[in-house]
């Protein structure tokens, strides 16, 4: 979801990690493959991306 919203050029401020994955080793794996995935990405999408982390890094 974060990816396909980034794609867009749109923030997916509706996917709230803490909802789906309370413990931290499981989010940490949903980070990793961002951070796989981000080399990847176009700069706009790599921003949205940044975006979303900084925001559900915010709720823990």
């Amino acid at each position: 979801m974060v990816l396909a919203e980034s794609l867009l050029g749109r923030l997916a401020d509706f996917a709230i990690l803490d909802d789906w994955m309370p413990r931290p080793r499981d989010k940490q794996k949903v980070y990793d493959l961002l951070a796989q995935a981000k080399a990847k990405l176009p700069e706009l999408a790599r921003k949205k991306v940044l975006e979303w982390e900084a925001a559900n890094s915010e709720r823990e």
